[in-house]
This record gives C-alpha cells, structure tokens and sequence, in this order.
C-alpha cells in the first residue's frame, strides 16, 4: 500500500501528463490551423483555448506558486521532473503566428 506523499506524487504526475497533453493538443491544433476548416473544428478549438485559458494556465501558475512557497519541489516533482519540464516547456513555447 502506498504512502499519503506517494499517493499525492502519483495524482501530480497524473494531472502534470495531462495538462502537458492538453497543451500539447491545442498548440498542434493552431499550428496545423485546423480552426480554419469547418464550423465544428473551429467551436472544438474555441472550448480549448477557453479551458486552457480560464481554468487550466491558472491552476498550473498557482500550483506551481504553491509548490515553490513551500518548498515542496524536491519533495513532490523531484522524481518526475521530465513530467513538469513537458508541462512547462508546453506553457513556454510561443504562440503561432506570433
């Protein structure tokens, strides 16, 4: 049975997977300029930008924030620093077009 500070790392690696996949997703939809094609895919990259924009960039800067005051880094992403590292560099990379 896993520790509570395992249980936690396991949660954190799990939400940083899938937000570095959700960015990952948005930045090829714009890029391959798929919000050009139809009316469907442009509503479909519409809901991205807004969830990446409203919900998901504020969780993250806030986590990240949270993780740094409290110095829980070495403790809690030591181990899955490639996974943050994704996560980040998907947050860093620049816009297309601009």
């Amino acid at each position: 049975m896993k520790s509570g500070t395992e249980l936690v790392k396991v949660g954190f690696k799990a939400f940083f997977e899938n937000a570095a996949e959700d960015l990952e997703k948005l930045v090829e939809m714009l890029k391959l300029g798929k919000f050009m094609q139809s009316r469907a895919q442009m509503k479909s990259v519409t809901q991205s930008i807004n969830y990446v924009t409203v919900a998901l960039l504020p969780i993250l800067t806030a986590l990240f924030e949270h993780i740094k005051i409290h110095e829980f880094d070495v403790d809690l992403l030591l181990d899955d620093v490639q996974t943050v590292r994704v996560c980040w560099e998907r947050l860093a990379e620049p816009s297309p077009g601009g």
